[in-house]
This record gives structure tokens, C-alpha cells and sequence, in this order.
């Protein structure tokens, strides 16, 4: 059932039951934050009814007040949850309705890691379809470039067959299935050294995008392995598998949701 709750001049919620009890048991709903359901006259601080916390509703009354000695935030403008300082929303990362900077975000996920109960996978802002494609377009050409060069310094032994007066059919065909196999290889090297080290390839780093597993964490090397094999099926059948990513509510792939990862913003 849904609960709201304050931070500075700021409203949170509508969250569950079960979240609430999270906040409570991570500190971010304190016996001085001011909190309110259905039933209840007026924000009151939490430990006013902690005894009987329970019911809700959809709509929220206005907050009132702001708690004593908290910073207000302006427009554009959060409180980080750890240290307490205004940033502006740009230099803050939204897990659910908890605002932390980025400084402050290391400490942050080791917490709710290590909370007990913390069941709730973090809220952030997903990779929309058109970014995504302007990351892949980026690494595209990247690989591009580096499988030309390196086709070339590989077909460089055989040029003197290739330009006699007739072509040596089976050293072409062998020398295509080569290129196509070291063009895999390459592949599947980039996208799991780079997601497996930086949470990005170079083009999800240049649009400020980041690959986690569905928990926040980061994505193993195996799992990055695995991702970059799976997004071959993702293209396999007129590349259905990306498009439907514009229309799924957290932005995945079929290989995101073979391999249980997201792309969210930094």
C-alpha cells in the first residue's frame, strides 16, 4: 500500500509497503521525517505512527513544511540523501525516489546491497531506442575500421595470387571466411573487454550510457561474453530483436532480456 514521504521541501511517493520498510531500515525515512497515508489528518513525523503504519492512499495533501535544518532544494535542484548537499539534478543519480550525487553514489549501492530485506531493483533512467542507435552507429564505425585494417595486413601475403590472370577461387573464399571470422572474434572481444571493464563500449561511453545487470550491478566478463553472442540472434531476424527496444518499458533488447541487463544513462 502506498506511503509518502519528505525530504526537505521535496514530496516522494506513492512506494509500497515493502519499500517503505526498506527506506526505514537504510535511515532514509527517519523518526523526524514527516510522513503521511490515507487516514491520517496531516503530514506527521514517522515516529508519531510507526505503531500503526499500514494504510493508503493514491493522492498525497500538500506537504506543509519542510524538516528543521534540512537544505531546500530549488528548481532542477535535489538533496543528495547521503551527505546532504544541493546538486543539481544533473549531477544526480534518482534510485526510486532517493537522490544521490555522484560522489556519493559508491557508498549508496554498498548500502543497499548490504540491506537486509532490499528486494526492489534500483530505479534509474534507462537508454532510450534513438541513443542507443547513435552507441552502436559510434562502435560500428569503430569496428569497421579496425576489421579493414586488419583484413588488409591479412590479405597483404596474397595479393601477388590474387592479381595473376586468373583468380584463385579457393584462396579467395578462404581468405572471405577468414575476414568473417576474425571480424567475430573482434567483435565479441570489444563488446566484452569494454562492458566487462568500463560498463561501455567506447560508443555507449561517448552518449553517456552504461551497462548493468538488473540488480545495479556491474556486468561480469561472462556475462559480457555471453550479451555480445546473444546480440547476434537480437540481429538475426531483420534486427527485431533492438527494435524492441522503443517499445519496451525499460528500454531492452532481446539480448538485454536474454541476459538480464539494462543501458541505463549515467
Amino acid at each position: 500500500m502506498p506511503w509518502y514521504y519528505a525530504e526537505g521541501t521535496t514530496q516522494n511517493g506513492p512506494v509500497t509497503d515493502e519499500i517503505f520498510a526498506d527506506l526505514v531500515r537504510t535511515g532514509q525515512v527517519r523518526a523526524d521525517t514527516l510522513v503521511w497515508q490515507e487516514g491520517m489528518a496531516n503530514w506527521q513525523p514517522y515516529s508519531a505512527i510507526a505503531p500503526s503504519a499500514g494504510a493508503a492512499s493514491p493522492t498525497a495533501p500538500p506537504l506543509v513544511a519542510p524538516l528543521p535544518g534540512v537544505a531546500a532544494a530549488g528548481p532542477g535542484e535535489v538533496v543528495c540523501h547521503e551527505c546532504g548537499k544541493v546538486v543539481s539534478k544533473e549531477n544526480a543519480i534518482q534510485y526510486g525516489t532517493v537522490s544521490v550525487c555522484a560522489n556519493c553514489k559508491p557508498l549508496f549501492v554498498q548500502k543497499l546491497r548490504e540491506g537486509a530485506g532490499v528486494t526492489e531493483a534500483l530505479y534509474v533512467r534507462y537508454g532510450g531506442f534513438w541513443i542507443r542507435f547513435l552507441a552502436k552507429l559510434i562502435d560500428s564505425v569503430i569496428l569497421n575500421v579496425v576489421g579493414f585494417i586488419i583484413g588488409m595486413v591479412l590479405a597483404l601475403p596474397s595479393l601477388p595470387s590474387l592479381s595473376g590472370g586468373s583468380a584463385n577461387f579457393q584462396l579467395q573464399a578462404g581468405l572471405q571466411a577468414l575476414s568473417l571470422l576474425v571480424g567475430f572474434v573482434i567483435d565479441a572481444a570489444y563488446k566484452t573487454f569494454f562492458i566487462g571493464k568500463f560498463a561501455a563500449t567506447p560508443g555507449k561511453m561517448a552518449c553517456g550510457l552504461r551497462v548493468i545487470v538488473s540488480d545495479g550491478s556491474n556486468v561480469s566478463y561472462m556475462r559480457a561474453l555471453g550479451r555480445a553472442l546473444a546480440e547476434y540472434v537480437s540481429a538475426i531476424f531483420c534486427a527485431i530483436g533492438y527494435i524492441i527496444a522503443a517499445f519496451d518499458s525499460q528500454k531492452r533488447t532481446l539480448h538485454d532480456h536474454m541476459c538480464d541487463t539494462r543501458v541505463v544513462r549515467k
